[in-house]
Parts: C-alpha cells; sequence; structure tokens
C-alpha cells in the first residue's frame, strides 16, 4: 500500500487520495493534492518549479502561474500564513522546500520486518549504479513475502534522500503471460515517455528510431509496423536504456517476471551483460519459477557475475512476528502464545499476518485499551482466524461491504489488479459515474480495494492492494457471471481500441465463451508480434487460436483459420528453419483450406506466406498456383499494394520455372510502380522489401537472356535500394543475390565482397538461411581466387545450413553451387555428388530455370574425372558417349527455356570435348551464333573462352 505522510493535524492519505486535518477531509483539487504530495515527500528539500510541473503536469504544457495558484490553495488550506511559513517555504527565483517535520504511516514498514539484509543489499546496488556500475537484482519470493514492498522502500527513498537516481516500474501481467514482447519495460519507458514528453522522444529519434511509431501506439493507438529487425530493435532498446540512465541513474523495475515474455527476458539478459559502463539498476521480482522457464537460463548465466545477485525473501519466523508486533501493536506479544498462535496460523507469510491481525481488529479479537493492545478473545481465536483460508477471509470482507460493492468488486477482479471506473463501469454496464463513485466509496471502507490516482492519468485509477486479493475475489464471481462480465469488458476494449492489446482482448473474449471473436483477436495478435519481430509469442498466440478452433462449437471463418495456420507457419519458419515438421504442417493445413474457398481479399496476405514457403522449397508448381490465386484477388480488388506483391511474387515464381519473358514483364511493371511507402504491404508479408527483390530477380531475368552487363547494372540498383530503406532481412537478401549475378560472371572477388556483406548481416540477425548461403558463396568465391583449403570448409558449412533448414539437400540452385566450387577445386566425385543429389531434387519438384546446368555439369564433372584430355588422358570411347550425352542434354533444355549463358556454356563444354577427343567440332557454326546474341558484352569470362576456343579450332 502507498504510505500516509503526516505533519502536524494533518494526514496526507495517500489511499483515499485526501488531505485529512484532525480526521477531516480538506477539499484539494486533485493537481493541488499532487504538488502537496510531491513537496511532503520530499521534506527539506527545494524543488524547482520546473520539476514539479514535470512531475505533476507531466506532457502538459502550462504556465508557472497554475503552479503559483496550486501553492496559494495550498497555503490556505493549510492556515499556513505565518512569517516564517510552517509548512511550506518558497525560495524566490528557484522553487519551493516543505520545511515541517514529517512522519510516515506506521504500515509503511509493515512487510519489512526481518528484511534488513536484502533491504542493505538493495541500497548498496543502488549506490553502485550512482557510481556507474551497471547493476541487477533478482529478488524471488512467494506471493505476498514482500518482494513489492522492498523494492518500493527503496524506491520511495530516492525521492527522499539526496540520491539523483529516479526510477521508473514496468508490470508483468497474468493475461499477458508469455506474449506481448516487451511488455513490462514498454509499460516503464511509457511511463517516462510521458512525464518527459519533448526530450523523451528526441533520445527516441536518436538511440531507437525502430520504436517511436511504438511509443505513438502506446499514446493514441495508432501506428504502423516497424522497417527493422529484431536484433536491431533489441539493441535499440538496449541503447535507449542506457542512454537515459546518462542522464541521471536510473532504476528500472519490472514486476512479477515470472510472467514475462521471451523478448523481455533477453532484453534483460543483454541489458546485464553488457561490458560498458552504465548507471542502471535493473530490479526484477519474481515468484518461483521452473528450470525451463525463459527468464530461468538469464538468472542462471548471469547471477554471480560483477554487478547481478538474487535475493530470496522467506517467511518470518517467530522473532520477526515478534518484532511486527511490537512495533504495531505493542502489548500484545506479551504473551508469547500470540506470537506463536500468530505465526503458526500465517506460516509467517508476511501479507497473511497484516490480513489476520486486520481481521482480528475488525471482529474485535484484539483492541487498542489506552497504551497497549490486548487480546480480547481467546488465544484460539487466533488460530481460528488464522487458519481461516484467503477465500474465506475475503468472503466475509466481501460480506461486509456496501449494497452493490461485491458485484462492483467481481467486475474489477476480470479487468485485472488495477482498473478504472470506466471499465468497470462497461463489465457492469452501468454508467462511468455510478462505477466511480461507488470504487470511491469502498477505497474507503474496504481494505480490498485502493483509490491508486496518479498525476499522468485523467481517469481515476484504483487497484487491488496484492495479486491475491485479486485472485481470490475473481475465483468467487459465479462461473455464469463471470462469462457476461468477460464479454461487456471485452467488447469495451475492442470498441476503445487505444492501448488494448489484441492478446488481452482475446483473452477475455476466451474466457466470456466466444471463440470466434476471440480467435480473430488471437490471430490479430500473432500477425503484430510478426510484425515486430517476435516469433516465440506470435507462435503463442496462433497456437492459442488454433486450440481455439479446435474448442469452438461452430463453423470457423476458413479466411480466418488459413491466416493462423500460414502465420504460424511464418514463424516456426523463423525459430525452426524450413525443415521442421510443424511448419510444413502449418502451410499445407493453410493450402488445404485455401482450395476450399473462392479466393479473396482476406487471405492475400495468407496466400503470400504460402508461396514464399512453397517456391522457397522448390515446389514451383504450387508457387505458380499461388502466385496466380494473388494476381486473380488483386485485380478483382482494385488495390495497388495488393497488385504489386502480386506481380512480385509472379515475376519471381516466373523466373524460377524458367519462363524470363514473363518474369521481366512482371518484374519490370513492380519496379516502375513501386514507389516510396508503396512497398508496405509486402514488407509485412513476406518479410523482405519486394522491390529490391524484385530487382534482384530481374537482375537473373536479364543474365539468363543473355544479357550480363544489364544483369549486373540491375543488380547492383536493386542492392543500392535495399541499403537506402535500411532493412536488414532485404540488404542481406539482396546482398546473396547480387553476390550469385557476380558468381555467374566469375567475379570473384566482387561476389566474395558481397558475400562477406551478407554474412555480417544474417550471421548478427539468426538469418540462417542466408548464412548458409553467404558461406557457400564466399567458399565458391576462395576457391575460384585459388584459396581452396579456406574456401572448401566454408563451403561444406554453408551446405550443411542449408540442407538443415530446407529439410533436404539444401535445393538445386546451393547444390549447383557447391558442385561449380567442387569442380574448381579439383573435387570431382564430391561434385558429382552434389549433382545427384540436385537431380533428385529436380525430379522431386519439377520444373526448374537452372534444370539445363545439371546434364551441363555432370558431363563437365566427368570429363575432369577422365583427366580432361591433359596429357594425353583421353576417356575411353563409352566414357566420350556419356559425356557428350550429358552436354547435348544441357544444350537442348538451355535451348528450351532460352537459358543463353547456360546453352552458350554447354556448346563450348561439348566442343572443347569432341575436340580434344577427335580433332573435329560439329558446334563451330552453333556456338559462334550463340556467342553473337550477346553482342559486345566487355569483361564476360565465357565469351572470352569462347572466342578463344573458335581461333583454336580455326586454326586447325
Amino acid at each position: 500500500m502507498e504510505a500516509a505522510i503526516e505533519f502536524g493535524t494533518f494526514r496526507l492519505d495517500l489511499d483515499r487520495g485526501e488531505l485529512l486535518r484532525d480526521g477531516q477531509p480538506v477539499a484539494l483539487r486533485r493537481k493541488t493534492f499532487w504538488v502537496l504530495w510531491y513537496l511532503a515527500a520530499r521534506p527539506a528539500q527545494l524543488i524547482s518549479k520546473d520539476e514539479l510541473l514535470a512531475a505533476v503536469w507531466r506532457s502538459t504544457s502550462v504556465s508557472e502561474n497554475v503552479l503559483s495558484v496550486c501553492v496559494s490553495e495550498l497555503r490556505a488550506a493549510l492556515g499556513d500564513r505565518g512569517r516564517p511559513p510552517s509548512f511550506i517555504e518558497t525560495a524566490h527565483g528557484r522553487g519551493y522546500r516543505f520545511v515541517a517535520p514529517v512522519s510516515v504511516d506506521r504500515r509503511t514498514e509493515v512487510d519489512l520486518v526481518g528484511r534488513e539484509k536484502p533491504l542493505t543489499a538493495l541500497r548498496r546496488a543502488v549506490e553502485s549504479c550512482e557510481l556507474g556500475d551497471r547493476q541487477s537484482v533478482f529478488i524471488e519470493g512467494e506471493p505476498g513475502v514482500g518482494k513489492t514492498a522492498l523494492v518500493k522502500t527503496v524506491v520511495d527513498g530516492l525521492a527522499a534522500g539526496p540520491t539523483t537516481a529516479r526510477s521508473i516500474c514496468g508490470q508483468c501481467v497474468e493475461h499477458f503471460g508469455g506474449e506481448e514482447p516487451y511488455l513490462p519495460v514498454l509499460d516503464a519507458l511509457g511511463r517516462l515517455c510521458r512525464e518527459e514528453g519533448g526530450k523523451f522522444h528526441q533520445l527516441l529519434a536518436r538511440w531507437a528510431p525502430s520504436w517511436r511509431s511504438e511509443f505513438a501506439r502506446l499514446r493514441n493507438g495508432d501506428s504502423e509496423p516497424p522497417v527493422s529487425s529484431r536484433k536491431a530493435r533489441l539493441s535499440e532498446l538496449v541503447g535507449l536504456i542506457d542512454e537515459v540512465a546518462r542522464d541521471r541513474p536510473l532504476v528500472l523495475w519490472l514486476e512479477d517476471l515470472h510472467w514475462c515474455d521471451p523478448s523481455t527476458a533477453e532484453l534483460i539478459s543483454t541489458l546485464i551483460k553488457r561490458s560498458a559502463r552504465s548507471r542502471l539498476l535493473v530490479v526484477g521480482t519474481l515468484r518461483p519459477i521452473a528450470a525451463e522457464h525463459h527468464l530461468a537460463s538469464v538468472i542462471r548465466e548471469t547471477v554471480g557475475r560483477d554487478g547481478c545477485s538474487r535475493l530470496s525473501l522467506e517467511n518470518l519466523d517467530q522473532g520477526d512476528v515478534r518484532i511486527y508486533l511490537d512495533r504495531n501493536y505493542p502489548g500484545l506479544a506479551d504473551g508469547s502464545e500470540v506470537v506463536e498462535a500468530v505465526h503458526d496460523s500465517t506460516a509467517g507469510n508476511p501479507l497473511n499476518v497484516i490480513r489476520v491481525l486486520d481481521e482480528l481488529e475488525d471482529i474485535g479479537a484484539i483492541a487498542n485499551s489506552g497504551p497497549a493492545w490486548k487480546l480480547v478473545e481467546d488465544v484460539a481465536k487466533v488460530r481460528e482466524v488464522g487458519r481461516a483460508s484467503f477465500r474465506e477471509a475475503t468472503q466475509n470482507a466481501l460480506g461486509r461491504l456496501p449494497e452493490g460493492g461485491t458485484e462492483v468488486l467481481h467486475a474489477a477482479s476480470v479487468c485485472g489488479e488495477s482498473f478504472d471506473a470506466v471499465g468497470v463501469a462497461a463489465a457492469l454496464s452501468v454508467p462511468e459515474d455510478d462505477a466511480e463513485e461507488q470504487l470511491r466509496g469502498l477505497s474507503g471502507v474496504s481494505h480490498l480495494v485502493e483509490a491508486s490516482a496518479a498525476p499522468d492519468r485523467a481517469e481515476s485509477v484504483f487497484a487491488f492492494p496484492h495479486g491475491m486479493y485479486r485472485e481470490t475475489v475473481y475465483n468467487l464471481v459465479p462461473p455464469k457471471r463471470r462469462r457476461v462480465l468477460h464479454e461487456n469488458f471485452a467488447a469495451h476494449l475492442a470498441a476503445r481500441g487505444r492501448g488494448a492489446a489484441s492478446s488481452e482482448i482475446a483473452l477475455h473474449f476466451e474466457r466470456a465463451g466466444d471463440y470466434a471473436r476471440a480467435i480473430e483477436y488471437r490471430s490479430a495478435a500473432g500477425r503484430e508480434a510478426l510484425e515486430r519481430f517476435a516469433y516465440n509469442e506470435a507462435e503463442t498466440h496462433l497456437r492459442q487460436g488454433i486450440a481455439l478452433i479446435e474448442k469452438a462449437r461452430d463453423p470457423v471463418d476458413p479466411r480466418v483459420e488459413i491466416e493462423v495456420w500460414s502465420k504460424l507457419g511464418t514463424a516456426l519458419l523463423n525459430t525452426k528453419g524450413f525443415a521442421a515438421a510443424d511448419v510444413r504442417e502449418s502451410f499445407d493445413r493453410a493450402l488445404e483450406l485455401a482450395d476450399e474457398i473462392e479466393p479473396g481479399p482476406a487471405e492475400f496476405a495468407a496466400l503470400d506466406g504460402l508461396h514464399t514457403f512453397y517456391t522457397m522449397r522448390e515446389d514451383l508448381q504450387t508457387g505458380v498456383r499461388l502466385a496466380q490465386q494473388m494476381k486473380q484477388i488483386a485485380e478483382c480488388s482494385g488495390d495497388p499494394a495488393l497488385r504489386l506483391e502480386a506481380l512480385h511474387c509472379w515475376g519471381c515464381v516466373q523466373l524460377r520455372v524458367g519462363n524470363f519473358s514473363a518474369a521481366i514483364d512482371a518484374l519490370e511493371e513492380v519496379m516502375l510502380l513501386a514507389t516510396e511507402g508503396s512497398a508496405d504491404f509486402g514488407l509485412r508479408t513476406c518479410g523482405h522489401d519486394p522491390k529490391s527483390c524484385s530487382g534482384c530477380h530481374l537482375a537473373l531475368s536479364h543474365w539468363f537472356c543473355g544479357q550480363p552487363e544489364r544483369a549486373v547494372a540491375v543488380a547492383e540498383e536493386a542492392l543500392a535500394h535495399a541499403r537506402r530503406i535500411g532493412h536488414s532481412y532485404s540488404i542481406a537478401s539482396a546482398a546473396c543475390m547480387v553476390a550469385w549475378v557476380h558468381s555467374l560472371c566469375f567475379d570473384f572477388e566482387k561476389a566474395e565482397q558481397l558475400a562477406d556483406e551478407c554474412l555480417s548481416i544474417a550471421g548478427a540477425e539468426d538469418f540462417l538461411y542466408l548464412v548458409g548461403v553467404g558461406q557457400m558463396q564466399r567458399g565458391w568465391a576462395r576457391i575460384g581466387r585459388g584459396e581452396r583449403d579456406q574456401g572448401l570448409p566454408d563451403l561444406e558449412f554453408g551446405m550443411q545450413i542449408c540442407a538443415a533448414i530446407t529439410g533436404g539437400n539444401g535445393g538445386v540452385q546451393t547444390l549447383l553451387l557447391a558442385a561449380a566450387a567442387y569442380a574448381m577445386a579439383g573435387c570431382h566425385e564430391e561434385g558429382l555428388l552434389a549433382i545427384e543429389r540436385a537431380e533428385t531434387s529436380l525430379t522431386r519438384n519439377g520444373t526448374n530455370f537452372l534444370a539445363s546446368d545439371i546434364p551441363r555439369m555432370r558431363g563437365e564433372l566427368l570429363w575432369m574425372r577422365a583427366g580432361g584430355g591433359a596429357a594425353g588422358s583421353l576417356p575411353s570411347a563409352a566414357a566420350q558417349r556419356e559425356i557428350e550425352a550429358h552436354l547435348r542434354a544441357g544444350v537442348a533444355e538451355a535451348g528450351r527455356v532460352g537459358n543463353r549463358p547456360g546453352e552458350l556454356l554447354s556448346l563450348l563444354s561439348l566442343g572443347r570435348v569432341q575436340f580434344t577427343c577427335t580433332g573435329t567440332t560439329e558446334v563451330t557454326v552453333r556456338l559462334r551464333s550463340v556467342s553473337e546474341r550477346f553482342g559486345n558484352v566487355r569483361d564476360f569470362l565465357p565469351l572470352a573462352a569462347v572466342r578463344a576456343f573458335l581461333a583454336e579450332v580455326a586454326d586447325c
């Protein structure tokens, strides 16, 4: 509970938000009350006008005259007209000072009996933090043991003591446990945002630009998803917190971390493990957690290192209970049987001790008779009350409430541990003023609810004094009534929109039994988590959505179910890779549902995710079908964003099936239509920028059509665009694809530079598939530059990653890259094995734009294995026929799809084999014709090789 401050004949009651004189209320305006509280909580300190304005009016812009009016009202209310003043002293030009002696209500240290050692340890952590040593303290204990009271005592001391340190508090909530990314930290920083306004936003703009929209959402519910990456946003948030601590020492107090989400656990770990000095103290309170809890590993890895400690709070022993009684009920502990009875019946739990003694006082079993307290009833009564459960005691308290009070608290327990009159009124379907009046009345007559008004909130805020009270009241609500309250409150949150998380709305609809709307909001929560790169939280929401689908009595709209399954697949792709069985299961189920309905805009995003999945797995026929559906939906909708994304997907898959002209038509239209911000839809749904991706695929299409210079120019522009928008995955992906373009041109140095760029980003962000391909590209380039021993380990490590992620051999593209690298390294058997695996993949998945490279490279590797004509080493006639057959197949396939470079390389290899073995060749005319189609291309190694070969043949 909040403390009450006493001075003279006055009592500043923070529970009620009232000033009392001789027990009678003194009328004060709300802001005037908070000015008095702020001054009285810091006795003898000079408080500047700016500090008072910032503390009480927060981000609201007001003049100093408003403050002067409040101080005048206070002096009138306090009768402070003397010289010198008795209560509030003015320091002209500087501020105000509260000069009266103050005392704190005896309840402020109720929970701190027996807590001297942890209290000292926490205060020392604050002192070390002030000196610039990064600190963290985890405070663990059972409910009611006094974790919050311990931290609050130290935090309240910051305001009253000489320190410049400040604290911000963030609360984990059971409703959101493990679901909302960074919830308690955003809660804490949101308070700072409201307190400091412009100054905080300056820090945001400099240190955490991708979080600006998130704090806009916290203020007004409106935001666009960030254009960044998970690790980049984590890094920004860590940098922002450390920068806040640079200005003044900061205590970041996070409550109830046993309900924290995985992202918060990762953030805490990163903050604690940073080596840079910082005036930051992270304090977390939590109940005992299981070994598999995502915070457990953080505690194991950090506690014991410099600046990180763990405090375990136990229940009070009999000696502690005696001290507590002596402090608060002097005389009552004179008989040891009372101490023993209180301790035994409460197990020494501080909250239970308080509750039992309150109950004994309420029923008259103990009484204050003059200078001391005495036991009126027999000591057995103490044990009887103590043995009564929390539920029974709470039931008794509810039974003593005024008419309607029980219903109000039932509704409040549905709203949460902290609540406002607006929410309670909505749950009860009563006028807001009635709920406000009831709650204010209850906060004055019952220990079950307290007014916890805060200067930064326009409406009155109330709370249960402890989470155990809320849980107990909630469990006493009849199930049928509970469902109605949840339904009403969920509808209120959904209608309000601002500040209400989709996950919270989903939970209330679920507890109301409205599974259809619960599924809708679970899906929305999963989508929002994906947009913020919180993949574990997204998976949690979406799996809960699927569980609700199975539980629902009525059939669920298949469009909603498609979105849930496809978004789950997207989340799992990022946490488990392509190989995981449940990834395939998720997308297969979404595809099965999509096949059963007439396509429409509602499932466009789901089809987009499915298209990405099946195309990456080289199931190109499915990819074509999905892209065709997306085109039809986009055309019917007339939505330019859908049209842009549909063209992007269509062009990419057309390239991969070898339809190069169709790919160029679609991708060039994307490049023409895409403008600033127009690609946001694709960025959100497929996870990378469609313009840069389309540019890279367009470059490859030009390459296969025999335009290498055009391909290089378009590829470099696509990469430049990805760098301009600053989206990590888009940059890494574009660097990877442009490296491929340069590898096709045999530009080893440029390919290696781009592979390194891809790896630097993909490694930092855990883009595992790009790590695998980047490693292979770097290995290929190093082997091509003659660094065989360095290149082969890179190549094979990358192959292992790609094979693991794709759930197979790694795909045709990566296997052909490996075969080419093995060929350059002289590893013919390994190259032939890679070709065999590529052919298996091709057979399983069907048409592929690289199909012509398989027979060509097999023929080349067989030729190399046979000696390649070196030193008179020639294959047998049968082997020669086999080699030529493979190369002819390569020529035919390349010619069929219009793969000009593939046709050129196949003809060159076939000509070399024939000329070496027989001194003649039949392909000279066709080879010359194909090479001439490239025009006057500079710095293209295959053309130079063709010209040299044709000259050699002509000389003979």
